[in-house]
């Protein structure tokens, strides 16, 4: 315990010395520039600080767009512990939609709501089917994840297949797809029975019956499909936002072969509430173009 302990010190020191370094450069770059703006996503890693302590520093206005699922168990955005009073962040922070604005302002005491604003969200869905169109359920998409229990969700797979489920197989596009199917441990006779997709789209969720996932805020975009949404038990709880407040199922490896009905209900959402239909150029016009007197 002693070496790590010392080992996890000199690293979180490493880092702090790092990060006021390249804070001090940004510092320095920015004395030469007449940006008075800086937009970005609001991604929590280490990263982010050091250019946007420097930004601030030079007086520039800071503003973030949401980039993933607020949960909270994501420490990073929920800063469980911390005092708003205490947290510098963005100046402005737009979010996808009423949804995601409530939900952070309930699950994280760091951030103030007049400092979120409702905007773009970043995709556009069409959500033209929605609900059910097959009578027998028997249709999943899978998404792949890669920070979950691979192995765990590929025991999934294969019993879905082993049950008669015909299993949609969503891969990402900054990975191989063998490699994609490599971390889910799959044999060859189960990859042989999966269809695998390129993409998602109304054709596809015309098919669909039933989204399962673990971590992805894909299977938050999908809400508004009013599928049937299964969070699959593993150790990686990301998603179990969603089974708290009755927006999916929780569904355990043990109990595939006798699930009731109550897991068979639909997710029925408002697509506005989720996700703004405003434009992005209408949103950046007003958070990122504007002066703080609106001009």
């Amino acid at each position: 315990k002693k070496v790590l302990y010392e080992s996890a010190i000199q690293r979180t020191e490493w880092s702090i010395s790092g990060f006021i370094e390249e804070y001090r450069r940004h510092l320095r770059a920015l004395s030469k520039t007449r940006s008075k703006v800086f937009y970005g996503f609001d991604d929590a890693n280490g990263y982010i600080f050091p250019i946007l302590y420097a930004c601030q520093q030079h007086g520039m206005r800071t503003v973030a767009h949401q980039h993933g699922a607020y949960v909270k168990r994501h420490a990073a955005y929920v800063m469980e512990g911390i005092r708003k009073e205490d947290y510098r962040w963005f100046d402005k922070l737009i979010v996808w939609g009423d949804y995601w604005k409530d939900h952070l302002l309930k699950i994280s005491n760091a951030l103030s709501p007049d400092k979120i604003v409702v905007g773009s969200n970043k995709l556009s869905w069409n959500y033209a089917v929605r609900g059910l169109r097959n009578r027998d359920v028997k249709n999943i998409l899978v998404p792949y994840e890669f920070l979950t229990n691979t192995y765990k969700v590929g025991r999934y797979i294969m019993k879905f297949l082993d049950l008669g489920y015909h299993v949609y197989f969503k891969p990402r596009t900054d990975e191989k797809l063998e490699d994609q199917l490599e971390a889910y441990c799959l044999p060859e006779e189960y990859r042989q029975k999966i269809t695998i997709v390129d993409r998602i789209d109304s054709a596809l969720m015309q098919k669909i019956d039933i989204v399962a996932g673990t971590m992805t805020t894909l299977v938050y975009e999908l809400l508004p499909y009013n599928k049937i949404v299964w969070v699959l038990d593993t150790e990686y709880r990301h998603l179990e936002d969603l089974v708290e407040d009755g927006l999916a199922h929780k569904v355990r490896y043990e109990d595939l072969d006798s699930l009731d009905e109550k897991h068979f209900q639909l997710t029925t959402v408002d697509p506005a509430h989720f996700f703004s239909r405003e434009p992005l150029r209408e949103t950046l016009l007003k958070n990122i173009l504007s002066d703080s007197d609106g001009k």
